[in-house]
C-alpha cells in the first residue's frame, strides 16, 4: 500500500439483516459472515491493496499463528509483505518482545514496570559480596566500608615522598595506597593491552612490556633468554611441538636426569661437523653411569643416508622384522638359526617362510667332482673348478651337452662339493621353464652385450694416465675433477682373466654435489634390440663381473638410457682386497624412452667411483634421473691410495649369469675395430707436374660403426709432398692425398674413431 486505501470491488447487496455480526473464521463483504457454529475467531488480518503498488507494507496481526492453543503476534514484515520478525507476541503464559521496552516515567504504583536505570540508581537487583563485611554503593559497584572502631580513613591523604602513615586499617608509603578493599580497586592510568606494572626497586611502578621489560611472559607465547625450570609436567602443542635450535655444528640434545645426575642424552643433531653431501648433525643417543660417567652412545643414525650403527650387546626382537635392503653379515658365524640338526638346510614353504629340512631325500647328500664323468647319465653334475661353475648333463630327443646350473659367484673350488636337494635352473638366458627345467642349450657365443669385458683389447697402448677419455678398448674414464687418479691397467687376482682395469686414487677429495668419477661403456643401441626396453615386453638383464678394492664395502654402478631420463643404481659388497664375483640381475624398463635401433648410443654401464650427490639415487628402482651410482655407496677418490679393479664384464638378457664366452683374440679385436682402429699408410711417386694431385682410396680393416674422425698419428715426408691429408669416404674407406711436385714421398700410420 502506498499509505492509503485502495477500493475493492463493488460491494454486493448484503443478504443478511443488519444486526451485529457473530464471531466468524471467513470475512467475505460481498456473502456476509458464517453461521454461528463457527470458528471463534480469524487467523489474521492482512490488509492489501493493488498489487502491483504495494510498497509499504510493514506490520501484520495475527490472532491465530497456527499453535495450540494459538497465540496472539504482531509480525514486522519488510514494505513488500515478506516477513522479518515477531516484534510482540502473547501466549497464554508470557509476553514476548523482540525489541526493547522503553518506559517514559519511573514507576508510581504497585506492580509497574521500572528501568535499568532506575535499578541501578537504587541499588536494586544487584548482590551483595557474602562475606560479613559492610559495603556501600558507589558508582555502580559496591565498596567495603571501613568501621569506625578500626580508625576509619575519611577525606583525602597527601604525604610527600618517602613518607608514610598508619591510620587505622589504612597504611601509606609515600603517596602511594597500600592496603585496598578490592582488586578492582587498584586504578593505574596509562599503559596499553597486554602490559603489567613493574619496580625500579625503588617502590616506583611503571607500565612494561612482558619479556623485553618485565619478568612475565604474555599467555600468547614469547621468548625466554635465559634457562628455565619447569617442576610440574609440560605439554606442548602444536605442529612444531617443540623446537630445537641452536648454531651449526653445536648440540642440539634432550637430557634425562636422576637427581640431578645425568642418565640420557638425546641428541637429535650431534655435535659431528656438518660438510658436504650433508654430512654431520647426526642422531645419537648416550648412556651415563650412575655417577654421570659416559658408558658409550649406543645409538647413532646418520642424518645424510640414514645408515644406522646399534653398539650395544644386541638386540631382541619379539615381532617381526622385515628388510627390503641388503642384511649384511660380517661372516657366516654371524648368523644364527637355532633348530634343525646337523646336515640338514634351510627349505622354504613357497610362501616365504624357512625351516629346516633334510637333504636330498632324507638325509642324503651328492657329491660332484670337478672332473666330468665320462659317460654321464641324464642329471649328473660337475663342478667347473676354473670357472666356478656348476654344470648338469641335459639331454632332449636333439641333443646332449653340459648345461649351467648354479649362478653362485661366491662358491670356492674344491676337490668336490656337496649340494643338497634338487638342482634347477632358472633364467630367459637359457629358456628355463616355469617350474624349472631346463628348455634349451647353451647360450652361443655373442650373448655378451659388453665388448672387451675382459680388458685384453688396448689399441691405444696406454697402461697409465690421468688423463680422461677411453683407456682400453671401450671403456672410457670420466671425471669432472681431474688429477683425483690415476687409471691403468693391471693383472687380476682371476686365473681365467690375466687383465683388469684400475683407477688408483691420488687424493682425499670429498665429492661435490655436481662431480662425477666413472668407468663407463656406452653399447650401442642394434646390439640391445630384444631387450625392448620402454615396453610392456622389457626383458630382465644380468650383469655379472669380477671387482676387487683396498676398501670394503657397499660399492655400485647404473645402467642409464642415453638421454638421462632413465636410470636403474644399483650395489654390491666387496671384502678387502679380494677378488669377488658379482652378478646383479635388473629388471626390464617399461617406462622411459629407450633408443634401441640404430648404430647410435643404446645404453650405457656406469661404476662409479666417487660420484656426488646430485648423480646418486637410491638402488634397486628404476628412476627418472640421470644417476650413476647409489647413495651411500663407497667413493673411491675420498680415500688416497685406495684402488678399484674390475674384469670378465658381461652383460646379458635374461635373470642367470651365464659363464663368460672367450671369443677369439681376432673376434675380440674385430669387434673393438668396429669402434677404432688404428692403421699404415703410404703415397710414393714422382709427380708428372707441378702441384700434381695425388692420393688413393684405402680399406679400413673392418667396416666402422660409421664414417670415422682421422688423426696422422705419426708421418715421414719430402719436401716434394705438399698440402697432404687422409680424408674418410666412408665407414670402410679412407683416401690419403696431398699436392706433389717431382718425386714425392709420404709415409706414417693413423688412427680412425667412430666411438659412441
Amino acid at each position: 500500500m502506498n499509505d492509503q486505501w485502495i477500493p475493492g470491488p463493488p460491494a454486493k447487496p448484503p443478504t443478511w439483516a443488519p444486526n451485529p455480526l457473530p464471531p466468524s473464521n471467513d470475512w467475505d463483504q460481498t456473502e456476509g459472515c458464517s453461521t454461528t457454529g463457527g470458528p471463534s475467531i480469524v487467523d489474521g488480518i492482512v490488509i492489501t491493496g493493488v498489487p502491483a503498488t504495494v510498497n509499504s507494507l510493514y506490520w501484520q496481526v495475527s490472532l491465530n499463528d497456527g499453535s495450540s492453543p494459538p497465540n496472539f503476534q504482531i509480525n514486522q514484515l519488510d514494505g513488500k509483505g515478506a516477513f522479518v520478525s515477531t516484534a510482540a507476541e502473547i501466549s497464554s503464559s508470557t509476553i514476548t518482545f523482540d525489541y526493547p521496552v522503553l518506559l517514559s516515567r519511573d514507576p508510581v504504583e504497585p506492580m509497574e514496570a521500572v528501568t535499568l536505570e532506575y535499578l541501578e540508581a537504587h541499588g536494586a537487583g544487584v548482590e551483595e559480596p557474602p562475606d560479613n563485611q559492610t559495603y556501600g554503593r558507589t558508582l555502580g559497584a559496591w565498596n567495603l566500608v571501613v568501621p569506625a572502631s578500626g580508625g576509619g580513613y575519611t577525606g583525602a591523604v597527601t604525604l610527600g615522598a618517602g613518607g608514610s602513615v598508619t591510620s587505622g586499617a589504612l597504611t601509606f608509603y609515600g603517596s602511594a595506597l597500600v592496603y585496598l578493599p578490592t582488586v578492582a580497586q587498584l586504578q593505574i592510568g596509562g599503559g596499553s593491552l597486554g602490559q603489567v606494572p613493574a619496580t625500579d626497586g625503588n617502590g616506583n611502578l611503571s607500565w612494561v612490556t612482558p619479556v623485553t621489560g618485565g619478568p612475565y611472559l604474555p599467555i600468547a607465547g614469547g621468548t625466554v633468554t635465559g634457562s628455565l625450570t619447569v617442576n610440574g609436567v609440560t605439554t606442548v602443542q602444536g605442529p612444531n611441538s617443540l623446537v630445537l635450535n641452536a648454531p651449526v655444528n653445536n648440540a642440539r640434545a634432550i637430557l634425562c636426569s636422576a637427581s640431578n645426575v645425568m642418565r640420557w642424552v638425546l641428541n637429535l643433531g650431534d655435535q659431528t661437523a656438518e660438510g658436504l653431501n650433508n654430512v654431520g648433525a647426526n642422531f645419537s643417543l648416550q648412556a651415563y653411569s650412575t655417577t654421570g660417567v659416559l658408558l658409550g652412545t649406543w645409538l647413532t643414525i646418520a642424518r645424510a643416508d640414514g645408515s644406522t650403527v646399534f653398539n650395544g650387546s644386541g638386540v631382541t626382537i619379539q615381532g617381526g622384522l622385515a628388510v627390503n635392503g641388503l642384511l649384511a653379515l660380517a661372516s657366516p658365524n654371524n648368523l644364527a638359526i637355532y633348530g634343525g640338526t646337523p646336515g640338514q638346510f634351510l627349505s622354504t614353504n613357497g610362501s616365504g617362510i624357512l625351516s629346516w629340512a633334510s637333504a636330498a631325500g632324507g638325509g642324503a647328500s651328492i657329491t660332484v667332482s670337478d672332473t666330468p664323468p665320462s659317460a654321464p647319465s641324464v642329471g649328473a653334475l660337475w663342478w667347473d673348478s676354473v670357472g666356478g661353475q656348476l654344470y648338469v648333463w641335459y639331454a632332449d630327443p636333439n641333443t646332449s651337452q653340459w648345461v649351467p646350473a648354479s649362478n653362485s659367484a661366491s662358491l670356492p673350488p674344491p676337490a668336490s662339493t656337496t649340494v643338497l636337494g634338487s638342482v634347477k635352473v632358472d633364467g630367459t638366458s637359457i629358456k628355463a621353464a616355469a617350474d624349472g627345467t631346463i628348455s634349451t642349450v647353451l647360450v652361443p657365443m655373442g650373448d655378451n652385450r659388453i665388448i672387451n669385458g675382459d680388458m685384453r683389447i688396448n689399441q691405444r697402448g696406454i697402461t697409465n694416465s690421468a688423463v680422461l677419455g677411453y683407456t682400453v678398448d671401450r671403456w672410457a674414464y670420466l671425471a669432472s675433477q681431474p688429477a683425483k687418479g690415476n687409471w691403468g691397467t693391471a693383472g687380476s687376482g682371476v686365473p681365467a682373466f690375466p687383465y683388469a682395469l684400475l683407477l688408483g686414487s691420488t687424493s682425499s677429495y670429498a665429492s661435490l654435489a655436481t662431480d662425477y668419477f666413472v668407468f663407463q661403456q656406452y653399447i650401442e643401441a642394434d646390439m640391445v634390440s630384444d631387450f625392448a626396453w620402454g615396453t610392456a615386453s622389457a626383458q630382465p638383464v644380468t650383469l655379472s663381473f669380477w671387482a676387487s678394492c683396498g676398501l670394503a664395502g657397499t660399492f655400485s654402478g647404473s645402467v642409464q638410457n642415453t638421454n638421462g631420463t632413465r636410470s636403474y643404481p644399483f650395489t654390491y659388497m666387496l671384502p678387502v682386497g679380494t677378488w669377488t664375483k658379482i652378478a646383479i640381475t635388473i629388471p626390464g624398463d617399461t617406462a622411459g624412452t629407450w633408443t634401441l635401433n640404430g648404430n647410435g648410443r643404446g645404453l650405457a654401464i656406469t661404476f662409479d667411483l666417487g660420484c656426488g650427490a646430485n648423480s646418486r639415487g637410491p638402488a634397486g628402482a628404476w628412476a627418472a634421473s640421470n644417476y650413476l651410482g647409489a647413495t651411500g655407496s663407497v667413493s673411491i677418490v675420498a680415500n688416497n691410495g685406495a684402488n678399484f679393479a674390475f674384469t670378465g664384464v658381461k652383460l646379458e638378457i635374461g635373470s642367470v649369469a651365464t659363464p663368460y664366452n672367450r671369443q677369439s683374440l681376432a673376434k675380440s679385436m674385430a669387434d673393438c675395430q668396429r669402434y677404432y682402429q688404428t692403421g699404415n699408410f703410404g703415397l710414393q711417386g714422382n709427380a708428372a707436374a707441378t702441384s700434381t694431385t695425388v692420393g688413393y682410396e684405402q680399406t679400413l680393416a673392418v667396416v666402422m660403426r660409421a664414417t670415422p674422425t682421422m688423426v696422422v698419428a705419426s708421418e715421414t715426408s719430402n719436401s716434394a709432398m705438399a698440402a697432404r691429408s687422409i680424408t674418410p669416404d666412408s665407414p670402410s674407406h679412407i683416401r690419403p692425398n696431398g699436392s706433389a711436385n717431382n718425386v714425392f714421398s709420404w709415409t706414417g700410420t693413423f688412427t680412425a674413431s667412430a666411438e659412441l
